[in-house]
């Protein structure tokens, strides 16, 4: 799950609560926050964050599915 750092601690954010119950049942999730960063940011190709967050993203997709 990735959310803006904005949003971390948003009880009405569906991925705040869901992550400790994924993480609780068992579920690999991992939870990546990137600080300065709003809802749909990572359109912003250019802006180093959203590289770093398209990345990281890739990494993790990589690293589940054992390539």
């Amino acid at each position: 799950m990735t959310i803006p750092a904005k949003y971390a601690f948003d009880p009405e954010l569906a991925a705040v609560t869901q992550f400790p119950a994924l993480l609780a049942g068992g579920v690999p999730v991992e939870l990546h926050l990137f600080p300065g960063t709003f809802h749909g940011s990572s359109v912003i190709g250019d802006a180093v964050v959203s590289q770093r967050e398209a990345a990281e993203r890739i990494a993790v997709l990589r690293k589940a599915l054992g390539a």
